[in-house]
Order: structure tokens, then sequence, then C-alpha cells
């Protein structure tokens, strides 16, 4: 799940002693840039919105898309959501759903 999120670079001389693989394990940027947007909107009630611009290259080697996919929020949909919030969570994921006014409902075990 979490394979997208960091990515392994060769060391460079100077540090590769200290890896015992020889590589150095680094978030890329779109990943740096998204996981300070949602720590935002998660400490500062305020905040209602963040937009994230990454270039073409860093969207290209991240997938964010997929990272901020949401589902339409239906009785349906609820129902479905609730029942899976607590694996989800067990799993890192969670799930949030969009009604036709674009307001967002977070869907908490």
């Amino acid at each position: 799940m979490f394979d997208d999120l960091i990515v392994e670079l060769d060391a460079p001389p100077n540090r590769r002693a200290k890896c015992p693989s020889g590589k150095e394990r680094h978030l890329t940027e779109a990943a740096v840039m998204l996981a300070y947007g949602m720590q935002i909107l998660r400490t500062v009630p305020s905040v209602t919105a963040i937009d994230l611009h990454p270039d073409g290259e860093h969207a290209k080697r991240f997938e964010i898309v997929r990272w901020l996919a949401v589902v339409p929020h239906t009785e349906t949909t609820l129902r479905l959501a609730q029942k899976l919030a607590p694996r989800a969570k067990e799993a890192g994921i969670e799930i949030v759903l969009v009604d036709e006014l674009g307001q967002v409902v977070e869907v908490r075990p």
C-alpha cells in the first residue's frame, strides 16, 4: 500500500557505510506535500481546503489521485463505509464520502 511513498536511491559515497544495502530511502516530494496538507487539515480547525500543485514529474512518480480518491455519499455507500471503517482504520486507510454539494463526511469506526 505504501510502496509509492518511498523511493530507494543509491547512497552517496560519504553515507554508503551507514546503509547496509547501499540504498537510502526517501519520501517523494509529492508524498511530502500530501502529508503536510493532510496534517494541516487535521490540526487546524479553521482550514477547510488545501490546494496541492506538484509539477508534472512529481505527480507522475506519486499517484496523488489514488491517495485522494473519494466515494459519493449515498445511503448505500454510507452503510458500506460504516461496515468497512474498522478494517480500513487498521490498514491506515481513511474513508471519506462527498455529497452532491461537495460536503465531506469522514466515516470513522
